[in-house]
């Protein structure tokens, strides 16, 4: 068996990582070069994350691309600091990762066994009469033309969802975006919260995100809906400053941003394919559902799902229903992630615009 997994993101290479343990041959098709620098946001994943990206690397060393932490500060539902201990779990910590060495890292794994094709352009894909997926043709960034035969097709492009979108409608359960930058530094000031935890602040129009990342920066991101007011204006440095400095926690963390230049803004919202999988085809991690990042479960999602899918497609060839046993385990965990989700927000009930409001039960 031959499989094309589009994305080298953490899904991808975490499917490729386990197929080429099974003995299953596999090739990565990537859009973006392989050196092309993104905003690196500093993600907090819980202790059962860590724990399960340990198992799938068959290390506990992660100074590459994270450190531990031993717990999350949240101003939720309250005006004071609830800090969340993760002495009790096992392990007993969480790693603040940057996601883009984590990457990386997979990179490296796979590079001598799996062969990645980098800034792919002109892509095209060859059908049988029944549906079924032959092979794909493509461009590298050298401009060299290749034409690829597979028995499966694997889509790890996250919310861009280059494959799946051609086959399946998305369901989108929410307008939440994010409003982000990595241009502060660590304060000085005395403060009670502690600098190597992420921080989660609510407030009446959506809630602030803050976490170290790995230039000894750190990063900020405010959440709220699409059709908020200040959300289209905060792209000027200065409104995003200014917002800041209006909250009670979050600047208790940072500082400078003087010179910020850019504010990035991206969809961080809850969104499902219709059809997460069909004929000799599937959708992995962001790419088959989003969630909420409160959730903390998006690389826990990308981990998993690439692992899990790469143990099932050994039986494939003999079992089709594996196809549709992995695609009924999304769906029911995403029905229960929906759940969760409106449970934490109604949690929060001090505030009165609609973002809240509309997340209300």
């Amino acid at each position: 068996m031959v499989v094309i997994i589009f994305g080298a993101g953490v899904a991808g290479c975490a499917c490729a990582l386990e197929l080429i343990r099974k003995g299953i041959g596999c090739i990565i098709i990537e859009k973006s070069n392989a050196n092309q620098s993104t905003l690196d946001f500093g993600e907090t994943l819980p202790p059962e994350s860590s724990l399960l990206l340990s198992e799938l690397l068959l290390s506990e060393k992660h100074d590459t691309f994270g450190k531990k932490i031993f717990g999350v500060q949240s101003s939720w539902g309250h005006a004071g600091i609830d800090t969340r201990s993760f002495s009790s779990s096992i392990p007993s910590y969480g790693l603040l990762i940057s996601k883009f060495k984590l990457v990386d890292h997979f990179r490296n794994i796979l590079s001598p066994t799996v062969p990645i094709y980098y800034g792919v352009r002109k892509v095209s894909l060859s059908e049988k009469s029944n549906g079924h997926i032959t092979d794909v043709s493509f461009s590298d960034i050298v401009g060299s033309s290749h034409s690829i035969s597979a028995d499966f097709f694997i889509d790890a492009t996250g919310r861009h969802r280059f494959l799946s979108r051609r086959y399946s409608k998305i369901q989108h359960y929410d307008r939440l975006i994010a409003s982000l930058s990595d241009g502060f530094t660590h304060t000085t000031a005395n403060t009670t919260l502690s600098h190597d935890m992420s921080l989660i602040e609510s407030i009446n129009t959506g809630w602030w995100y803050t976490a170290s990342n790995f230039s000894d920066k750190r990063v900020v991101a405010r959440f709220s809906d699409a059709h908020d007011g200040i959300a289209r204006k905060i792209k000027a440095p200065s409104i995003f400053l200014q917002q800041i400095s209006e909250t009670s926690w979050v600047n208790q963390l940072v500082e400078g941003g003087e010179e910020l230049n850019k504010i990035t803004n991206f969809s961080a919202a809850s969104t499902k394919l219709k059809n997460i999988g069909l004929k000799n085809w599937v959708a992995i991690g962001d790419a088959a559902r989003t969630v909420d990042p409160l959730s903390s479960q998006g690389i826990h999602n990308a981990l998993l799902d690439g692992a899990t899918f790469a143990k099932a497609l050994v039986e494939y060839e003999d079992n089709s229903n594996i196809q549709s046993q992995f695609v009924e385990e999304i769906e029911q965990s995403y029905f229960n992630y929906l759940s969760k989700r409106d449970s934490v927000y109604s949690l929060e009930n001090r505030w009165s615009s609609s973002f809240w409001q509309l997340r209300q039960p």
